[in-house]
């Protein structure tokens, strides 16, 4: 249940973050979203769930080989297609893969919701998914780092 429920937040933060950049008082239009943003967005996300799940070492670093894999793929392919992320995720441990498809889904609506359409602009989203993915890793790094340093 508990599981759920952070999922649940997350989700709620990404729809919330990306909205708030549209609602603008000021008449001028958005300004464009970085690859920043993103990255710390989905490293406290993911630093959160990890947190609250309390992962153990084996299985933090079973993420952070998924986030690899994941990352690896957009290497090769230089396109971004979130169904194929999202089959990465089986490759998770059954009690991860909420996490690991939270983690996808999170990037996923912030880019579409960012970007529109990324079949035109697939470039820009590559950049945004590896910069979403390397929040991602650099959250399990930051874990991993405590879990060793509390034993």
């Amino acid at each position: 249940m508990k599981k759920h429920f952070i999922c649940l937040m997350l989700a709620s933060l990404s729809l919330v973050t990306s909205g708030c950049s549209l609602i603008n008082n000021t008449g001028q239009p958005p300004r464009k979203p970085t690859p920043g943003e993103i990255e710390f967005f989905v490293q406290i996300g993911t630093s959160i769930a990890l947190a609250e799940d309390k992962t153990p070492l084996n299985h933090a670093q079973d993420i952070k080989d998924f986030i690899s894999e994941a990352r690896q793929y957009l290497t090769n392919t230089g396109e971004v297609d979130f169904a194929v992320l999202h089959k990465l995720v089986r490759n998770l441990n059954v009690e991860y893969q909420v996490l690991g498809a939270t983690i996808v889904d999170i990037i996923q609506r912030y880019v579409q919701k960012k970007l529109g359409d990324i079949l035109e602009q697939q470039a820009e989203a590559v950049t945004f998914v590896s910069a979403g993915l390397r929040g991602a890793e650099r959250a399990v790094d930051l874990h991993i780092q405590q879990l060793k340093s509390n034993n």
